[in-house]
């Protein structure tokens, strides 16, 4: 039987400080596109402790809320490409490409 070391915190109870690689999927992005939050200030920047680059969670947990919603018009297009088509589908409009009719 292996001894596993044991964890100082209760699994209930998650840190408070978080790695970039912890804070990018608390937030369900990659470490990339976190960073590119970081950068232009859609998230918070770290926090230094000695040696260590730590994300506060509840600075996250706010940046987040922050973030706008997709309020953006559904692209039927994005819909039919992916097999999902919405109550919206009969409405597409294809852009008409003959020549058009004398008026």
């Amino acid at each position: 039987m292996e001894n596993k070391p044991e964890r100082s915190l209760p699994q209930s109870l998650p840190p408070r400080g978080l790695s970039r690689e912890q804070a990018a999927a608390y937030v369900g992005i990659s470490p990339s596109l976190f960073d590119t939050l970081v950068k232009d200030g859609r998230m918070p920047a770290p926090k230094r402790i000695n040696s260590r680059t730590v994300w506060d969670r509840f600075l996250l947990d706010e940046a987040f809320t922050a973030l706008p919603s997709n309020d953006a018009v559904v692209n039927p297009w994005d819909e039919i490409t992916s097999g999902r088509l919405g109550d919206h589908a009969n409405s597409v409009q294809v852009p008409y490409r003959g020549s058009r009719p004398a008026r």
